[in-house]
């Protein structure tokens, strides 16, 4: 899968993680850096970054079907007052992943009991 940066400090007070505040998104991949998936019956696992695969081939996938979403948030913009401007001319809205996953990333964080998840002074 390619890397995309999502980006921007998003709206803190409206939502509660980051994946629902975060809905900018780099309109290309951000660099050359892959996130793999394979088939775990085809791995000969040797050590934790090092795993060779025994038989099959790469297929790299469609972004438009599949992408690393790399959360990177307000990183920077803190010490740069300029940065915001620059991620605006960067990325597009995508707005998919809050719409379809925040209400139940919040759900679940609620269920298990890791409110601590919520705190307006952590996260990007």
């Amino acid at each position: 899968m390619a890397n995309y940066l999502m980006l921007g400090e998003g709206d803190r007070a409206g939502a509660r993680t980051a994946i629902g505040r975060i809905v900018r998104m780099t309109s290309s991949p951000a660099n050359k850096l892959v996130k793999p998936v394979y088939r775990p019956d085809r791995l000969r696992a040797v050590n934790v970054h090092r795993n060779p695969v025994g038989r099959g081939r790469r297929v790299d996938a469609e972004p438009d079907q599949l992408r690393m979403l790399h959360y990177w948030g307000a990183r920077g913009q803190q010490q740069d007052p300029g940065a915001a401007r620059r991620i605006m001319s960067r990325t597009v809205e995508m707005t998919a992943m809050r719409d379809a996953w925040s209400r139940r990333v919040v759900d679940s964080l609620i269920v298990f009991g890791e409110h601590d998840a919520f705190s307006g002074d952590s996260g990007p």
